[in-house]
């Protein structure tokens, strides 16, 4: 099956504006602000055919076109976990989450 990582943001850092600022805890992710969700896929045996984008379970966003990726634009104050599925075109899927916290006050509340 095809091998999917998430590469940004990376775990142990702190991010601001879309920018790494600084290491932080080799276990943890601190994003302030905005945040662009990477994800990278090896797929040597078949093409990919989507990369599903997942926040806190829910699904937000479909990309059928690398690079892969999702930009995180909400309100928010606390911890949030990211997943990226993706399937090949023979049926194949793997997945990768990581957890978030969030400093993200400067939107409107929807």
């Amino acid at each position: 099956p095809p091998q999917v990582r998430i590469t940004s943001p990376r775990i142990g850092y702190l991010y601001n504006n879309e920018l790494r600022q600084r290491t932080i805890s080799e276990f943890k992710t601190t994003v302030i602000n905005d945040i662009t969700i990477c994800a990278e896929v090896d797929y040597a045996t078949a093409p990919i055919e989507r990369a599903e984008f997942y926040y806190d379970g829910k699904l937000v966003f479909s990309d059928t076109e690398e690079p892969f990726k999702w930009q995180f634009t909400k309100f928010s104050l606390r911890k949030h976990e990211f997943s990226v599925l993706v399937f090949d075109q023979l049926g194949r899927s793997s997945s990768d989450w990581r957890e978030i916290h969030f400093i993200n006050i400067f939107k409107k509340i929807k």
